[in-house]
């Protein structure tokens, strides 16, 4: 929050609020630090020129400024109680917090969008950990960050009740291996992470068992292991990726519930290496498969009567 705001400030903030959009007290001031933050008002909340938070890129309504009515601030949506539930700023130029920030004391948010925002750099260590449990869905796709093999728990093991996170081609900074795992106590239900150039192995035990869908198409990802413990597995696109075997392919087929399996050029076919067909015994009764296995280099009999 803004350090020790004297109450003729905070009244003057949170003056045009009420009446008429009915925002909380708190996250009113909470909002005002989130666009200092992230480079859209100055330390007197004055919009900066040319930033995402000026007419330049939103109309003059909808700029974050106290004397706007709150109803009208571009990507803000509240509850019946006036408590901040979403945030989407997708497109906007964002620029990447230099000193500390959390989210933390946005206690009602749900769903926060910061895809392709031009998000350069490391997140603050704490932005995305702290008291709120209510955040259940992140994007930060289409941006710049650095990655390494403690991203996901610094950034997202503390946040209990997430069930969405979107990473859709956000890494300027791919690690040799992929380590890219949810916090046991966690129940992650959707999973993207298409086209970072993750190298290595998806291993589907423990908390990754909790996934519904998994998109990690356009990566280098040499295999799927542990496929048996996706047991709500519904969607997976592994398309464009390196994978050495066909076995995994075929325990995937066998071990999950999928309705869809996107796995078009998920071979490693560089050096024109030809695979078995997968030639699975499913361990349930498959219903309505949507299945895409071609240009993998696939040779043998392409037997799927039992799917």
């Amino acid at each position: 929050m803004l350090k020790y705001p004297s109450p003729f400030i905070l009244i003057f903030m949170v003056m045009p609020f009420f009446g008429q959009a009915q925002i909380s007290a708190t996250d009113s001031v909470e909002l005002l630090e989130f666009a200092q933050k992230f480079g859209g008002l100055d330390s007197l909340n004055v919009p900066i020129a040319n930033s995402w938070n000026s007419p330049t890129n939103l109309a003059s309504t909808e700029v974050w400024l106290p004397s706007n009515p709150a109803s009208n601030w571009y990507g803000v949506d509240t509850d019946a109680s006036g408590n901040v539930i979403r945030i989407d700023l997708s497109g906007l130029p964002l620029s990447m917090p230099v000193t500390s920030y959390s989210l933390a004391d946005f206690f009602f948010l749900e769903e926060i969008y910061l895809d392709s925002c031009g998000l350069l750099g490391s997140f603050p260590t704490a932005m995305f950990q702290g008291g709120q449990q209510a955040l259940r869905v992140v994007d930060i796709s289409n941006n710049m960050l650095s990655y390494d093999s403690s991203f996901y728990s610094v950034n997202f093991s503390g946040q209990l009740g997430l069930e969405e996170l979107y990473c859709y081609n956000t890494f300027v900074t791919p690690s040799a291996l992929f380590s890219f795992y949810p916090a046991a106590s966690q129940n992650l239900r959707i999973l993207d992470i298409s086209g970072n150039g993750f190298e290595g192995q998806l291993d589907m035990a423990s908390a990754m068992s909790s996934l519904e869908v998994l998109k990690a198409k356009d990566n280098a990802l040499t295999g799927i292991i542990n496929a048996s413990n996706a047991t709500v597995l519904d969607w997976l696109d592994i398309s464009n990726n390196a994978m050495t075997t066909s076995a995994h392919i075929e325990e995937l087929l066998e071990d999950c519930p999928l309705s869809r399996l996107e796995a078009s050029s998920a071979m490693n076919v560089v050096q024109g290496t030809t695979y078995p067909f997968p030639d699975p015994t499913p361990n349930f009764t498959p219903y309505d498969l949507h299945l895409d296995l071609s240009n993998n280099n696939f040779d043998g009999i392409a037997n799927l009567d039992k799917l």
